[in-house]
């Protein structure tokens, strides 16, 4: 036994043992394989952090590399500015010296002329005249002018002059003739070309100088039909345009008119043969004659003469017999139109109220003094006024009429009734756009004013949704960065890809910038603007603007809780507040759009921002530097070149006239490539630019093609190819035509000025050779026409 017991002590013993043999060797394993974790770590952040240094090492030569070819760059602009102010100034001197010589040889053609006068007068006296008893001995080669007078000095001839020599007749405007036969009325030309030339030009300078009801007179003495567009000189004086038709006008002009209408539909009296063509004015002749019945025959047709509504309005409740059935005039139109004899009677003229109105605001505007007695209406005649002057046709009258008794209104009561009631809230999924009209249609009720007011204000209640802001709007900042004056490089810590050493990558290549943001155009979720108390103020915004402050309450704050929908549902749009969150991450970068994508968006350094506006505008030759002077200055000096080249004539100068901030966008096939943007939202000339970009742009899509020809769209190439192989087709069919296309490079920006000058220069010489010498142009839409003097295109 105890054997068995020791033995099996003994095996525990080992047992024992093992275990802490294990123990201890699976320790001093676990910790073996720490350690060479942890060596194999801190050999792999060794590794990325030389790689990591290998990397900003490369990035600062990019960067010195960069530096370099910018200076480079500056430099080479600096140069060519220099150079460009050279050759102005050199052609400047050019222009002098050749200014300078054409006035002296002037001088000695002029000395040389007045010599050649004295020689003559001096021959003349030795010579014995025949005297002249008539200037015009040929009254056929006269041209008689209504009270155009013209003052000729005749020459006197001599006897011995020969028959074959030219007739001359020198004309001197401002002197008195020497006799009294000398003042004659017309105008005489020369046999010789250049004389025929002369009395042209003088016979349009004389119809020119004079005005449109001197030449109508004229032209009905001659028997001859006056055109307008001959001359426009004092056309239209004194008188004002005609204002933009009223919505009901658009509206009956938009009307579709229907395809097939037969007949024109007339009504007969039984015992007259007089024919109607207004049903109206038949039944008013018959109340005017004393009679409440008429018998009529309708020709049958489907077009009226009339309105229907005014028959319906005016006479609909007359009784019509017809066939021993009896109808109210309002439901015969189907059976007028088939035809036959009819019996109206009784006839019942029904006055609407208003007309009456109507008749009372004519009134108004015929005697201003009228005008006094407004005020001692009460609320509920005005408003009827008010309503009545809509009956008129004419937009004008109507708005005249409605501002002269809103004013009084608003004295009175202290409400403007020209204003709607518009509430403007943020657009949300969570608020209910009816239960907010309704609240404002509460308030409305619940308000100080008139009960007609009332009545008149909740009909005009609108709910108007404004537009979220887009993901380009919160996250672009490219308009700040081009106002400042110098920008340095702080992309050195940031991580997306780089071109050159500088950040230059898309918004999608940004791993921290959501999908829903890759978009530009994507409108962002916002909450803000829509929280009760917001819409609150809102409501009270839009009352204000109507009536007094005093005169309304707003619902307390808690109706204003029902406007939120307890229905949450989901949206994939992204909220404005990370879109802000992240544009502050990026706002030491410059964020831009790019040019022809609309939605795509890049991050790029500050300094790579600038020195693309530099190179655009600062150290562009196109463009001149104004140092030392403000902005109200260049201003100013522009609007007086304005006015002195008569450019106030096409179009007026803005008074609010300011220079815009421009910038630069990068291109999209490109991002390293930069289109200049001006913008001329206000610039003072805009009006008068944009009317002559239209006539220019008329004149080059219409310019003669004898050799060239201008595209307006890519989709007229294949015509315009086809027609100069037709052209070409006479040459035989050996010929070969070559064609090449290019494009120019920063075209808007490189070409200079006088180049532009000397094309529109070209352009005009092409049509003036066609003998077309002036162009109209409409002031309110886009039609340009060609003077019907001129034989035109």
């Amino acid at each position: 036994m105890h054997s068995w017991g020791s033995l099996t002590m003994n095996v525990v013993v080992i047992r024992r043992v093992r275990d802490l043999l294990n123990a201890v060797l699976l320790g001093n394993s676990c910790k073996v394989r720490r350690s060479w974790k942890q060596r194999r770590r801190r050999g792999q952040s060794e590794k990325k952090r030389l790689e990591e240094e290998r990397q900003r090492l490369e990035e600062a030569k990019q960067r010195e590399e960069v530096e370099k070819r910018r200076a480079q760059a500056i430099m080479e602009a600096n140069a060519l500015q220099a150079f460009a102010k050279q050759m102005t100034v050199l052609e400047e001197k050019i222009k002098d010296h050749v200014h300078s010589t054409l006035t002296a040889s002037e001088e000695k053609s002029a000395r040389l002329h007045d010599s050649l006068l004295r020689f003559l007068e001096r021959t003349e006296g030795d010579v014995p005249r025949r005297p002249r008893v008539e200037p015009y001995p040929n009254p056929k080669r006269r041209l008689d002018l209504d009270e155009c007078e013209r003052e000729v000095n005749v020459v006197e001839r001599s006897e011995v002059t020969p028959t074959t020599r030219r007739r001359t007749v020198v004309t001197r405007k401002g002197k008195e003739p020497a006799c009294a036969e000398g003042k004659r009325k017309g105008a005489v030309a020369s046999c010789s070309k250049q004389g025929v030339i002369d009395f042209i030009l003088e016979l349009r300078e004389s119809m020119q100088a004079k005005q449109a009801p001197e030449l109508k007179q004229l032209c009905r003495m001659k028997n001859i039909r006056f055109s307008p567009a001959l001359n426009m000189v004092g056309r239209g004086a004194g008188t004002k345009q005609k204002a933009r038709l009223g919505k009901k006008e658009r509206q009956k002009a938009v009307a579709p008119m229907p395809m097939q209408r037969r007949g024109l539909l007339y009504i007969t009296l039984v015992r007259q043969p007089k024919r109607y063509f207004s049903l109206a004015e038949l039944l008013e002749d018959t109340i005017a004659a004393g009679m409440k019945a008429v018998e009529i025959v309708s020709s049958g047709g489907e077009v009226w003469g009339e309105k229907w509504s005014v028959i319906r309005r005016t006479f609909g409740t007359s009784t019509v017999a017809v066939e021993e059935v009896k109808l109210p005039l309002v439901r015969t139109k189907q059976l007028l139109e088939r035809g036959g004899p009819f019996r109206v009677a009784p006839i019942v003229k029904t006055e609407s109220a208003r007309s009456r109105g109507k008749g009372y605001l004519r009134l108004l505007l015929e005697m201003s003094r009228k005008q006094a007695e407004l005020k001692f209406f009460d609320v509920t005649k005005l408003v009827f006024l008010y309503m009545c002057a809509r009956e008129f046709k004419t937009k004008s009258t109507r708005r005249t009429l409605k501002e002269k008794i809103a004013a009084v209104i608003r004295k009175k009561t202290g409400v403007n009734i020209r204003l709607k009631v518009n509430v403007k809230v943020k657009y949300s999924h969570h608020l209910k756009k009816r239960r907010i009209h309704d609240t404002v249609v509460l308030c409305v009720e619940k308000s100080r004013v008139h009960p007609i007011l009332t009545t008149v204000l909740r009909r005009w209640v609108r709910v108007v949704w404004k537009k979220n802001g887009t993901v380009e709007q919160v996250l672009t900042n490219h308009r700040k960065a081009a106002r400042e004056a110098s920008a340095y490089c702080t992309c050195s810590q940031d991580r997306p890809p780089r071109v050159d050493g500088h950040v230059l990558a898309r918004v999608a290549q940004c791993s921290m910038v959501l999908g829903f943001l890759h978009n530009g155009k994507n409108v962002l979720q916002s909450d803000a603007g829509t929280r009760p108390a917001e819409v609150q103020r809102a409501v009270e915004k839009s009352l204000e603007a109507v009536m007094r402050r005093d005169l309304f309450q707003v619902a307390d704050p808690s109706v204003f809780q029902d406007i939120i929908s307890n229905h949450v549902e989901t949206r994939q749009a992204c909220p404005e507040e990370k879109a802000r969150e992240i544009a502050a991450k990026v706002s030491h970068l410059v964020v831009v759009p790019v040019d022809r994508n609309p939605g795509d968006i890049v991050v790029m350094c500050p300094s790579t921002y600038h020195h693309g506006l530099q190179m655009m505008f600062n150290l562009n030759v196109a463009y001149q530097q104004v140092s030392g002077v403000s902005e109200t200055e260049v201003l100013a000096q522009v609007k007086a070149v304005f006015k002195e080249q008569a450019l106030n004539k096409i179009g007026a100068w803005n008074p609010a006239a300011r220079l815009g901030q421009t910038y630069v966008l990068p291109k999209h096939k490109d991002l390293t490539r930069w289109r200049p943007i001006a913008p001329t939202r206000t610039e003072g000339s805009k009006t008068a630019g944009r009317r002559l970009a239209r006539v220019l742009n008329f004149l080059l899509e219409r310019v003669p093609k004898a050799k060239h020809f201008n595209l307006k769209a890519t989709a007229m190439l294949k015509q315009n190819l086809e027609k100069a192989e037709e052209r070409l087709n006479i040459f035989g069919d050996r010929t070969m035509a070559l064609m090449a296309s290019y494009d120019i490079k920063e075209m808007f920006t490189s070409l200079p000025h006088e180049a532009v000058r000397r094309a529109v220069d070209w352009l005009l010489q092409q049509w003036e050779l066609r003998g077309v010498f002036k162009v109209s142009l409409s002031r309110r839409g886009r039609v340009v026409t060609i003077n019907r003097k001129s034989p035109g295109p």
